[in-house]
């Protein structure tokens, strides 16, 4: 007979959080893109209003556009120069993305316990 452990609901900015790694700061820039509708945003308007230094919001920009979780748009300047933006990733893309980590994890955790369980 198998003993189910009662688990806490799972709150979804959570399971983001710890299914990619993410900083306190990575976090707070992501929910205030995700709440910002389809807008584009630069990293110095993202500091300014999180009132994050501006390295740490570059650095969380960086790591949301390498998980996927941030699209980049490239504007450039008249006199030379570009500047970047970012806004969120469409919700079909970050769904797919999730459910395919999800199911690696667990296939990984599933051959892990017959190996050496």
């Amino acid at each position: 007979m198998y003993q189910i452990i009662e688990t806490k609901e799972i709150n979804l900015d959570e399971a983001i959080k710890h299914i990619y790694c993410l900083s306190k700061a990575a976090m707070d820039v992501l929910k205030f893109i995700r709440n910002n509708g389809d807008s584009l945003h630069t990293t110095e308007e993202l500091a300014r209003k999180l009132k994050l230094n501006l390295s740490t919001v570059q650095r969380a920009v960086k790591k949301l556009y390498d998980c996927g979780l941030l699209t980049m748009k490239q504007d450039n300047l008249k006199g030379g120069g570009y500047i970047l933006l970012y806004r969120k990733m469409h919700i079909g893309t970050v769904q797919s993305n999730i459910n395919y980590i999800l199911r690696l994890y667990c296939e990984c955790v599933s051959e892990g316990i017959k190996k050496g369980w």
